[in-house]
């Protein structure tokens, strides 16, 4: 990502399309995890997306989900 643009990618794409369900704006804040981790326990941010694993020092203060999956062309799951 460039400076001054928006973020591209999986994550960004899953945020984009939930808040086109939704019917909201998205504000972008770029940031490292304890800023964004800050930002959303002071109510600043509603939502953080990231490579966040259970073995991150975050993970007492975040939900994780599961892994999304990659298919294959041949139809199969592949994790990313």
């Amino acid at each position: 990502m460039s400076q001054g643009s928006e973020p591209t990618g999986r994550e960004p794409g899953l945020v984009e399309g939930f808040a086109d369900h939704l019917g909201v704006e998205i504000e972008w804040t770029v940031g490292g995890e304890e800023q964004l981790v800050t930002l959303l326990e002071e109510g600043q941010l509603d939502i953080a997306v990231g490579g966040v694993t259970d073995k991150n020092l975050w993970v007492d203060k975040v939900g994780l989900t599961r892994p999304t999956q990659r298919w294959s062309p041949g139809g199969r799951p592949r994790s990313t």
